[in-house]
């Protein structure tokens, strides 16, 4: 399903099209020790793998010229463990496989991991701009008025929207939205975190500062299929 003009949902990821741009977000590589206390099997890198595989790329009807992680690969901020770090280099290299050239968009918590993009000989970049004007940022904090002006459409992580189960559904679901920001259409990217669903956009707090009037952005959740719910201040 299109999300904008060019630009179509595949699972959990965004194609463009005409660009052969495939995008991911919010890996959260380390999410299993934030979940809990104790003892808990890491189990976020082999699901990431095995749904990028099974539900993203052999839906791809061409291969990508051009991988985006649209930051926050590692869960937490603060130094990364061993294991993280070769969890995340694992993860690009299984990205690498499919597409050599990789852009890491820096998220609030990726700072400590440019070594591991220099390692991996991949691009470690605060935003990256496509030559047909979609701009991707982390959303963590809002960009700078100049860049924002050379944007048609900003797609952004940060905020990993889903929606809280109801009707019948056994658990929630992860989806994507689609608003405003200072005039240019706002694209929310889902995370890819297999351990947590997400912040639920009924109740959930905004933790994009590029989210205004939450209500006015529709909804795409991410399902069986991909399904349009509408506007959030409608659900």
């Amino acid at each position: 399903m299109e999300i904008s003009k060019g630009i179509e949902i595949i699972d959990l990821a965004l194609w463009i099209r005409d660009e052969r741009v495939l995008a991911i977000a919010d890996l959260g590589i380390g999410a299993e020790k934030a979940a809990g206390s104790g003892f808990v099997p890491r189990l976020n890198y082999t699901e990431i793998t095995s749904r990028l595989e099974e539900k993203i790329f052999r839906n791809l009807e061409e291969s990508p010229e051009l991988i985006i992680i649209n930051g926050a690969i590692k869960r937490e901020s603060g130094a990364s463990s061993t294991q993280e770090n070769q969890e995340a280099a694992a993860i690009i290299e299984f990205l690498k496989r499919k597409c050599p050239r990789i852009v890491l968009v820096k998220g609030s918590n990726d700072a400590v991991l440019k070594s591991v993009a220099d390692k991996q000989n991949i691009l470690f970049e605060d935003y990256h701009l496509l030559d047909s004007d979609v701009l991707f940022i982390h959303g963590d904090k809002e960009p700078e008025e100049a860049l924002v002006k050379k944007a048609k459409t900003i797609i952004i992580g940060q905020q990993n929207p889903s929606m809280s189960a109801k009707d019948g559904d056994k658990e929630g679901c992860k989806c994507f939205m689609r608003g405003k920001y200072k005039k240019k259409e706002l694209i929310v990217m889902p995370s890819m975190n297999s351990v947590t669903t997400g912040n639920d956009l009924l109740g959930g707090e905004v933790l994009s500062p590029l989210i205004k009037e939450i209500g006015k952005f529709e909804v795409f959740a991410v399902k069986d299929k991909i399904q349009y719910l509408g506007e959030i201040g409608d659900l």
